[in-house]
């Protein structure tokens, strides 16, 4: 299906990167490290800030009542409402993992981060206790892997290293198979497909038969893409602009 370039908004800033959730709301990280929410209109909604936990490394808001928000540096993980106001956060120090690249939401109410110290993919509850864990990644791959983004998606988790492709776990962590997708950082998975960026282009991977397609040819110098209830988002270097998909 291609996307209709007719313009539905344009929201007008310059981004590090962005998110949307299910109702189509967009979760914008500015050059301030600030996170603001914009409704399913680009109307400005709420934004929330911590100065001390520095850059923000990833959002995830598959889940839009529980915003997983991960701090890098401090090695802290904040979870947010669908107000951005606080809900609790988590040092994950104090459960031996530092400076994790990666974080996501499970839909058990858990969530998964990489144990960079052991290589793992480690699954905890709210309560911090370790429930599920994948083998080590250097047994899976015959290069080491650098875990660049991370999402769960209908029970299967999928973690990406842009110089090897994407791996992909079931929700104990057993490993199912690798996708040779070169040169993709982030991505998206619906209904078992994967949408990503290479170049100016938009493109998807049939997990059914193996098959990458082209979707789109993007505007010149976008940066990042998202695909979410049939709209389409494409960030350039000053704003993000939504069209029917």
């Amino acid at each position: 299906m291609q996307p209709i370039w007719h313009l539905l908004f344009a929201i007008q800033l310059h981004a590090l990167f962005f998110t949307t959730d299910n109702l189509k709301n967009t979760y914008v990280v500015t050059d301030k490290n600030q996170i603001v929410k914009y409704d399913s209109t680009g109307v400005w909604q709420f934004e929330f800030q911590v100065k001390a936990e520095g850059e923000v490394a990833t959002i995830d808001a598959t889940n839009s009542l529980k915003i997983l928000v991960l701090y890098r540096n401090s090695s802290s993980i904040y979870f947010l409402d669908n107000t951005l106001s606080y809900i609790t956060d988590i040092n994950l120090s104090f459960i031996g993992i530092q400076n994790p690249s990666v974080a996501c939401n499970s839909g058990d109410g858990g969530f998964w981060v990489y144990d960079e110290a052991e290589m793992k993919m480690k699954k905890f509850d709210m309560k911090l206790k370790e429930t599920e864990e994948t083998v080590q990644l250097n047994s899976i791959s015959s290069e080491a892997f650098h875990p660049e983004f991370m999402m769960e998606e209908n029970q299967m988790l999928y973690v990406s290293d842009s110089t090897q492709g994407i791996l992909a776990f079931d929700m104990f962590g057993s490993f199912i198979y690798k996708i040779p997708l070169k040169g993709v950082k982030q991505f998206q998975v619906v209904n078992g497909n994967i949408f990503y960026q290479k170049g100016n282009s938009l493109f998807t991977y049939l997990s059914k038969n193996f098959e990458e397609r082209l979707i789109t040819v993007l505007p010149e110098n976008s940066k990042l893409v998202r695909v979410a209830q049939h709209c389409l988002w494409v960030m350039n270097e000053n704003e993000i602009s939504v069209y029917p998909y």
